[in-house]
């Protein structure tokens, strides 16, 4: 007969697979944002027909001698082997599920509870192993699990990460990056910093805060200067190397195949920068650099502005970017995230070990919470295409009509281009309502263009969806960017925008 101490062992275990279990079952199953799919559901399913039932049959039969006060050496077993198979499954789980996120909140609501309930059962086991000298065993299964931990986290990083992107967020000379690359700005909420240069010396900042080489003031007489705006896809984060960016490829291609000799493009493009943030560039910034032309190429970060509660919605945008925030940028680059362990660093994101601002992004520092690509239902209180629906693109238009001004009062010649995008890259900018945002705001771009006898190049429908050319949904290799630059560079001399040397 069973003792009563081996009994409460037993129903400890019962409790805490039907708590993981259902808890696990439900978030799956969950129909958010971020639980939508065909394989949360499917998990769901197989929780409900076959693990819970199974999971209970075999308590109730063999594994429950597994708890009995004969044998603690089993516990001790498994406590043994709890924390590598856990990891393992933890890593395992990031390698194939298609969204890591989500993988960690539904890997959470099984395994803590169940690991509680482990170390609960085995409490008496622990005690008689150290007491005998086998304290060993327990060790050697933490330093597996590990070391198959960190093993598993380098090679999702290295290949199964879904974009470049998201591989730098986390890799050890590029998890601090946001304080280094980024400065505050008086006006424009940051800028890229002055004079930055990456640790592997790809990347760089002149003294003017812009990617790329010095830029030499006052313009030298007969250069045509190019400055090229927008965010994230035109400064070229798909990218390490500021030489493969699409305004460095296009200054090349304009030299080299065309033989326009003294002509430059500068990279004017700031992450994360939107309409408003690029009207206030042109005018503080790059106007000083004596443009000639200037391009204008963004839409997906004016997408993602409209993307906030119906009732912050305004033309000053504070519904979306916020004054930058230097306890967040103190969490991301703590000693914690510079640490040699991948390991650490995604456990210490994912499980938010730095607060809610441990994710390593400029979204942490500059954004509302739960605005943006980032916002779910839950948070934001309605869908993402219930909130696009609500904040129709007046301030996208509007700001764009102010850099059409701009450009006219200082004479210099203003080319808008529509936004091209991959939704073949398994990201965001696939999702449907995402699509027709950009669609929307691309038709945009072309009226505008019109009215304002701005110069027109329709772009996206001629880029490639070739997976090669893409890092992601939105930025592209360098290969893509050597096409872009070709195709611009062909538009603006069929259309005498560079005049001959």
């Amino acid at each position: 007969m069973r003792t009563s101490a081996a009994a409460a062992r037993i129903w400890i275990v019962r409790g805490a697979l039907l708590w993981g279990a259902i808890g696990f079952a439900v978030a799956a199953a969950r129909p958010s944002d971020e639980a939508r799919g065909a394989l949360s559901w499917l998990l769901a399913a197989l929780l409900a027909a076959v693990a819970l039932p199974a999971g209970l049959f075999a308590l109730l039969s063999g594994l429950a001698r597994w708890f009995s006060a004969e044998c603690a050496r089993c516990r001790y077993r498994l406590l043994a082997c709890w924390a590598p198979a856990g990891i393992l499954i933890y890593v395992a789980g990031f390698l194939v599920a298609p969204d890591a996120e989500h993988w960690n909140r539904l890997f959470g609501r099984l395994f803590w509870p169940l690991t509680i309930a482990v170390i609960a059962l085995g409490a008496d086991a622990l005690a008689e192993a150290a007491r005998g000298g086998e304290l060993w065993l327990l060790l050697a299964g933490v330093l597996a699990a590990l070391l198959i931990g960190e093993a598993g986290a380098r090679l999702w990083l290295r290949h199964a990460a879904e974009n470049p992107w998201e591989r730098a967020m986390f890799d050890p000379a590029q998890t601090a990056f946001v304080a280094p690359k980024f400065s505050p700005h008086h006006y424009e909420a940051y800028i890229p910093r002055p004079e930055f240069i990456s640790r592997d010396g790809l990347n760089r900042h002149n003294a003017l805060g812009f990617r790329g080489e010095e830029i030499t003031a006052p313009k030298p007489a007969g250069t045509f200067r190019i400055a090229a705006l927008g965010g994230s896809t035109t400064y070229d984060t798909g990218v390490r190397d500021w030489r493969e960016a699409y305004p460095a490829a296009l200054e090349s291609e304009l030299i080299t195949q065309h033989g326009l000799g003294r002509v430059e493009v500068i990279n004017a493009g700031v992450p994360g920068h939107d309409m408003a943030e690029i009207l206030i560039n042109l005018e503080f910034r790059v106007l000083d650099l004596q443009p000639d032309l200037v391009i204008v190429y963004e839409n997906t970060n004016d997408v993602a502005a409209r993307i906030v509660p119906p009732a912050a919605y305004r033309g000053d945008n504070a519904g979306r970017r916020r004054v930058w925030d230097s306890d967040a940028v103190a969490r991301v680059t703590s000693p914690l995230m510079r640490l040699p362990s991948a390991l650490l660093r995604i456990m210490s994101i994912n499980f938010r070990w730095l607060g809610d601002g441990g994710v390593v992004s400029l979204d942490t520092v500059v954004d509302v919470p739960c605005t943006g690509n980032s916002a779910g239902a839950s948070c934001l209180g309605m869908s993402v295409e219930e909130a696009l629906a609500a904040n129709p693109p007046v301030y996208f238009e509007r700001r764009l009509r102010g850099i059409a001004a701009i450009a006219r009062s200082a004479g210099v010649r203003l080319m808008l281009m529509t936004w091209a995008h991959n939704p073949l890259m398994n990201d965001y900018a696939g999702r449907p309502e995402m699509e027709a945002a950009f669609a929307q705001h691309n038709g945009i771009i072309a009226r505008i263009a019109r009215e304002e006898e701005a110069s027109f190049f329709d772009f996206a429908p001629l880029m490639p969806r070739d997976r090669a050319l893409w890092a992601d949904g939105r930025h592209m290799t360098a290969e893509g960017n050597k096409v872009r630059a070709r195709l611009i560079a062909g538009y603006l001399v069929g259309e005498g925008l560079i005049p001959k040397d």
